[in-house]
């Protein structure tokens, strides 16, 4: 519990630097992002035309997670982009073996590559966009195995 509350506080001090940090563009996004096995709120900030951060709260799959993620466009037409990320972070798992109940956390990182589309224009000039990615990680979680390779998808609108 005590980790858990700990890795809230650094995320939210993140998110809290990110938020009140000026850069070159000031495209926040605000959205969904899943990454198998945990999903939950995100938010994204482009910090120039090649790279943004993100802040993902996972909270709503099997392992929770809170991590910061570093995006780097790696190829831009005009509904969309192929993009690489690493991403670092603590993944909490609660499990119960033979009655005893109890809480592992871990850190971990990883990385991969995804591509983002600009809805926008199938949508009326909502700005919106939906990512699809691939990517590995590393987690040492000894109650709960699940593969390295990760599957994701998101949903950001963007202010």
């Amino acid at each position: 519990m005590k980790t858990r509350s700990l890795s809230l506080g650094l995320v939210s001090i993140l998110l809290l630097c990110i938020s009140s940090t000026s850069f070159a563009t000031d495209k926040i996004g605000a959205g969904f992002q899943s990454s198998y096995p945990s999903y939950g709120l995100s938010a994204k900030m482009n910090l120039n035309d090649k790279f943004a951060i993100q802040g993902v709260l996972g909270f709503l799959g099997t392992v929770t997670s809170y991590s910061a993620r570093g995006l780097m466009n790696i190829k831009q037409a005009e509904d969309y982009k192929f993009y690489g990320y690493g991403t670092v972070g603590f993944w909490s798992y609660d499990y119960s073996i033979l009655g005893k109940s109890d809480t592992e956390t871990s850190v971990g990182f990883g990385g991969g590559g995804g591509i983002e589309y600009d809805m926008a224009k199938y949508l009326d000039g909502i700005p919106l966009t939906f990512n699809l990615e691939l990517g590995i990680g590393i987690v040492n979680l000894d109650h709960y195995n699940f593969s390295a390779v990760s599957f994701g998808a998101g949903m950001h609108y963007w202010f």
